[in-house]
């Protein structure tokens, strides 16, 4: 640390110091913020796998049936397109990440392709499916970037309490030590000065 000499120095080092302090009380906030933030996300995207999972297994299912009945030439045909996904995004303590997701499913096939009461019902459940795969995509991706930001801001501020502002007290201490030093050395001499300014008059006065 290149610390300016003298007062200077102490100002150099109270200004740095009082930043330090600052920047590590803001960063115990956010990381309150986060920490609570990560909980809340976290649960939400444990109850979106939950919800995947459950609906990956009956559209696993229902299309099993499906093929057994239909045959996969009649799967494809319930093909109706693309889905589209619509996310919106949040930003809490600086992190940006999904708040909301929307999955946009084609036009329902029973409009244009005839089926049976078996494929309708697992195009169903995989239409359930790729909803629930989606939320729980999106609620696992917000749990990673709060996670990410937790971890990071954990190591920010344990670098301040534990290295930044202690290295500064230190530093501190040193040149107050010092100055002390220096002033104290400097009011032996000027101690010294007038004392032997004091005492030329008498040697003159001796003399004469």
């Amino acid at each position: 640390m290149r610390v300016p000499p003298g007062r200077a120095g102490r100002q150099w080092l109270r200004e740095r110091l009082a930043v330090a302090e600052r920047g590590a009380a803001l960063l115990d906030r956010k990381l309150s913020v986060l920490d609570e933030a990560s909980r809340r996300l976290a649960a939400e995207r444990d109850t979106a796998r939950l919800a995947w999972e459950a609906a990956h297994r009956r559209a696993v299912r229902r299309q099993a049936r499906a093929a057994l009945l239909g045959g996969t030439g009649a799967i494809r045909l319930a093909t109706a397109g693309p889905a589209r996904i619509e996310v919106t995004t949040t930003t809490l303590a600086g992190v940006c990440f999904p708040d909301s997701v929307d999955c946009v499913l084609p036009q329902d096939f029973r409009n244009t392709v005839t089926g049976s009461a078996t494929l309708l019902a697992a195009r169903g459940a995989h239409r359930d499916a790729l909803a629930a795969g989606v939320r729980y995509a999106a609620a696992a991706a917000a749990a990673r970037a709060v996670e990410r930001e937790l971890a990071a801001t954990r190591i920010r501020l344990r670098g301040l309490r534990h290295r930044r502002i202690p290295a500064l007290r230190t530093a501190a201490a040193t040149l107050e030590f010092a100055l002390e030093e220096q002033e104290r050395a400097d009011r032996v001499r000027v101690a010294r000065a007038v004392d032997r300014d004091n005492r030329i008059p008498d040697a003159a006065t001796d003399d004469s």
